[in-house]
């Protein structure tokens, strides 16, 4: 009696426990105060056929050893898809809240030829 009081109760919780796994991500354990670089991707617009990279445009670019070091190695579907995972200066720290940060103390200025490629 106590064995099917057992397998009872063990096929009752399998069935209200969830999970689920997205393939080719890795779980990460992160904790209080750990720090997660944000990654960016690439710039679409409803008009252009064609995504630009994410750094076309002057942005502030990370150093260029932080980008060789944390370019993600692209897939032959990212490449189908136009994906281009780059580093970026955003950084999230857990659990904790910051309304507003400042990245870079330059102001960016734009040529004509760079509007009319935005405005589009």
């Amino acid at each position: 009696m106590r064995f099917f009081a057992a397998v009872a109760a063990i096929a009752a919780s399998a069935s209200v426990s969830q999970a689920f796994y997205v393939p080719g991500v890795s779980p990460l354990n992160l904790q209080e105060g750990d720090t997660l670089r944000v990654k960016v991707n690439k710039l679409t617009s409803q008009q252009a056929v064609i995504p630009y990279p994410f750094y076309k445009f002057r942005q502030w670019v990370p150093p260029t050893e932080v980008i060789k070091k944390e370019r993600k190695k692209e897939n032959l579907g990212e490449k189908l898809w136009g994906d281009q995972i780059e580093p970026s200066l955003y950084e999230v720290s857990m659990k904790k809240n910051v309304t507003c940060r400042k990245v870079c103390d330059e102001t960016i200025k734009y040529s004509e030829v760079d509007m009319a490629v935005l405005k589009n």
